[in-house]
């Protein structure tokens, strides 16, 4: 689907970076980084990525395209 420029609200994948977000500042990065190094955020974000759920997926779709 053709998104024009500058609607960020109406891209799905805005709602996933900002989860990211807010997931990654909960996140133990400390303890980790003592273990892992600076490969600490790459491994937490992987990990919290890949928690996304397919039913939050949907949702952020539902979101986006409810206005269209």
């Amino acid at each position: 689907m053709f998104l024009p420029a500058r609607t960020p609200e109406w891209n799905p994948i805005e709602l996933v970076w900002a989860t990211l977000v807010k997931r990654l500042k909960s996140f133990p990065l400390c303890n980790l980084y003592k273990r892992m190094g600076v490969d600490s955020v790459a491994y937490a974000a992987n990990k919290i990525l890949g928690e996304i759920t397919h039913q939050e997926v949907a949702k952020f779709y539902r979101h986006c395209y409810k206005g269209l």
